[in-house]
């Protein structure tokens, strides 16, 4: 509540006057998320509510700023140095050395990356709706 206050430039105790904890205030920002419709297709429902949490948040910065905190790098450090620090050999993990190696990294830049990587591994376990069938 205190880094709320800064950011909006109050005291962390006058917020106690409009919210009862910091709980109440994360329940309030989450009531601002958009919420598909019933019987949308998952992977645009998904998509469109990632994209809803992600603007919400982004225009609630306190919240954002907690969440990418908890990242393992720091943003001048980046992935690389992570994946370095792993030790984790390019020829047992081809994928993640393309995906690291010589490449700076933002999380929100990558975000929608994520959320493609994600919702495609997704609908591979998941299998096509039932009545069709995969074409080869």
């Amino acid at each position: 509540m205190r880094n709320v206050g800064k950011q909006l430039g109050v005291e962390a105790m006058s917020l106690y006057h409009h919210v009862a904890s910091k709980d109440d205030l994360l329940d309030w920002v989450f009531t601002l998320i958009h919420l598909p419709a019933p019987g949308e297709p998952w992977r645009a429902a998904m998509r469109a509510r990632a994209l809803s949490l992600r603007r919400v948040l982004s225009e609630h910065t306190w919240a954002l700023a907690l969440t990418e905190l908890k990242l393992p790098f720091g943003p001048a450090e980046g992935a690389h140095t992570f994946a370095a620090e792993l030790n984790l050999s390019a020829q047992d993990y081809p994928h993640l050395a393309e995906l690291v190696i010589g490449r700076s990294y933002r999380y929100a830049d990558e975000f929608e990356n994520g959320l493609t990587l994600m919702f495609d591994g997704l609908a591979r376990q998941v299998g096509p709706p039932p009545g069709r069938r995969n074409r080869t």
